[in-house]
């Protein structure tokens, strides 16, 4: 916190934003602390789908290495 002129100045935010619009305002309202319980939700789906994905990809790595021994066999 600094204080110019009797003024003082803080950090707020940034936004992604060049000009103050709708996708400022909705950005702004997305990522409020009010909104906290459903941005946590939201990451944990995202990170629940991730690791489903992640999951399917080890098994499809795993089958396909499976099919490539078992082809060296014969």
């Amino acid at each position: 916190v600094e204080i110019i002129s009797g003024v003082i100045l803080s950090y707020v935010c940034t936004l992604p934003y060049n000009q103050l619009d709708e996708r400022a305002i909705r950005y702004l309202y997305d990522t409020s602390v009010d909104n906290l319980e459903d941005i946590i939700k939201q990451i944990d789906k995202h990170n629940q789908v991730l690791e489903q994905q992640n999951d399917l990809q080890v098994v499809t790595n795993s089958a396909l290495t499976f099919e490539n021994r078992l082809r060296q066999l014969t």
